[in-house]
Order: structure tokens, then C-alpha cells, then sequence
């Protein structure tokens, strides 16, 4: 599994920072661009059109809104390359109204534009071949169980479908993270996306189950005690209390010393610590959801009580 850094400057603004290559995209480009190189003053139009129409079709997806392999220092020589084949095509595939038109004389050689051809090629592939030369593309080993392409681009994943819109975007983005952070080998920064996954569920959690609003200043401590004081229902249930305690005595506070380093045993344990809680607070808060949707009087009882109380 490859992945490439891409850096985010103006022109590609937007692209996720961490964009995977798909490496064979450059093969395909080399097969679509090398038969080019095969153009003489002596080609004929007939034989030319193939490798025209594949050569401008991917150059098209390279300089599009959407291509398959991120460029930026050859984004020049791919144009004027792409300018050539457009004035060849011009010449010889294209009517006085300038719609598309194969030639008459497929016979006729291509003559002088091969020369302007095979210099735009052998321009482009120098350029080319040099930002590939220093592309940053790494080699990203399989951690344990998990997948390379989920660790790195989908580890919400680990949860069922069903949570998602309980645990909420914010947690789901950092688990995301810290996933990402455990494929490049980063625990320590695996362990902290981790803990702030759990937080977001957790300050949800705290307001439904306690009807106040859980403010900044207040602490993992100081929210697990207000919630395990809880009394009425609904109330948190001692298990996952009892985990939230042992998270944050166990993992969350000794991680916020900087003297603390994780390797990949401590990481992959949080990971799994972290989901574990996380599962158990949005399934209470599905219940919860679940149960007041139930005790919520229908349309038709309202109506039914009104008229019996009037008849």
C-alpha cells in the first residue's frame, strides 16, 4: 500500500493532505504518451490517430479537475504537449467549422509536426520523470488486523453503521486520526486522537444523562463523578462507568505527561479501549432515544383522550 503527501498549495486546495497514489495511474499514462514517441515526419495519418486519441484522452484526465495522479511542477510541459497534439488535430481531423472530422487522405503523412511532437514528449517525460524522482511515496505495513486503506483513509469503519449518527462527526473525525496516526507508525499521536474521539461522545453523553450542559472548564474527572452521582432515570449504567473510569486512570491522564511515549502494543490497546467506551455510551444514548420516541403519545391517542373526555 502507497501512499503519497501531497502538498497543499494554492493549486490544489482542497485535496486531502493525505492522498493515497494510486501508482498505476503513471503506468497507464507511460502506455497512453509512449506511442507517441513512435511518430515520424513519415507517419501517416491513419496510423497517427491511434496514439493521438489515447494521448489526448489522458492528458485530459491529467490537467482536469479531477486527475488520477497529483502534478505540479510538469502541469506546464503536459500542457504544452497537449497544445501540439491540439494543433495537429486541427490541421488534419478537423473541418473549416472546426468540428471533429476523420482526414480523406488518411495516407498523408504527418510531415513537420512530428518535430514539434517528439520535443514536447521528450519535454515532458524529463519533467515528469523528475517529480516522480522526488514524489514522497511511502510503503505503509499492514498493523495487526487491520486494514492499511481503513487504518489510513476510513477507520470510523470500526464502528456499525447504526452508531455514526449517535457518536456524531467530531468523534468519528478523531478516531479517523488516530487511525491514520497508527498506520504511519505515530502511537503516541494515536492515543491522543483516541482520547478526543471519546471526549466528543462524552460531553454528549454527560448532557443527556445529567440535563446540563458540560462546560470547557470542566475535567474527565469531574464529569465521570457528576454522571456516576446520577440518581434518576435515565442513568448511566456502572459499566460504562466503570470504563470511563478505568480510560481515563489507565490511559487519558498518564498521556497528557509529555515524559510519556506509546509504542504500538500501548496504541493498539487505547484504540480498542477507546472504541469499547465510545460503543457503550452511544448505545445507552440510542436507548434513551429509543425510549422516548415510545413514550410519546400518538396523533391518534391525543384525539381518542379528547373525545372520550368529551363524550
Amino acid at each position: 500500500m502507497s501512499v503519497r503527501l501531497v502538498v497543499n498549495t494554492a493549486l490544489w486546495a482542497g485535496v486531502n493532505p493525505m492522498d493515497r497514489a494510486e501508482l498505476h495511474r503513471v503506468y497507464e499514462l507511460g502506455a497512453a504518451l509512449h506511442p507517441l514517441s513512435d511518430v515520424t515526419t513519415e507517419t501517416k495519418l491513419k496510423d497517427y490517430f491511434g496514439a493521438y486519441a489515447g494521448a489526448e484522452r489522458a492528458l485530459d484526465i491529467l490537467l482536469g479537475n479531477a486527475p488520477q495522479i497529483k502534478i505540479e511542477l510538469c502541469i506546464h510541459a503536459a500542457r504544452q504537449l497537449r497544445n501540439v497534439i491540439s494543433r495537429i488535430e486541427k490541421a488534419h481531423f478537423r473541418d473549416k467549422e472546426g468540428k471533429w472530422k476523420y482526414p480523406e487522405n488518411p495516407d498523408q503523412l504527418i510531415g513537420y509536426y512530428s518535430y514539434e511532437l517528439r520535443d514536447a514528449l521528450q519535454n515532458f517525460e524529463a519533467v515528469f520523470r523528475a517529480e516522480m524522482q522526488a514524489a514522497s511515496t511511502y510503503l505503509v505495513p499492514k498493523r495487526g488486523a487491520f486494514s492499511t486503506r481503513d487504518l489510513v483513509d476510513a477507520f470510523e469503519r470500526a464502528f456499525l453503521p447504526d452508531l455514526h449518527g449517535t457518536l456524531g462527526d467530531l468523534a468519528l473525525s478523531e478516531y479517523r486520526n488516530a487511525g491514520r496516526c497508527f498506520a504511519f507508525g505515530l502511537w503516541t499521536a494515536a492515543g491522543y486522537h483516541s482520547c478526543r474521539a471519546v471526549e466528543a461522545v462524552l460531553r454528549k453523553y454527560y448532557e443527556e444523562m445529567t440535563i446540563k450542559e458540560p462546560t470547557d472548564g470542566k475535567t474527565w474527572g469531574t464529569l465521570i463523578d457528576d454522571l456516576a452521582a446520577e440518581t434518576e432515570d435515565p442513568k448511566p449504567n456502572e459499566k460504562t462507568i466503570f470504563y470511563l473510569r478505568q480510560l481515563k486512570d489507565n490511559e487519558r491522564n498518564p498521556l497528557m505527561h509529555v515524559r510519556v511515549v506509546l509504542d504500538e502494543q500501548d496504541a493498539d490497546l487505547l484504540l480498542g479501549s477507546a472504541k469499547t467506551v465510545m460503543v457503550l455510551m452511544a448505545r445507552e444514548l440510542i436507548a434513551i432515544e429509543s425510549a422516548d420516541k415510545d413514550a410519546e403519545p400518538s396523533l391518534g391517542d391525543i384525539l381518542g383522550t379528547k373525545i372520550r373526555s368529551n363524550g
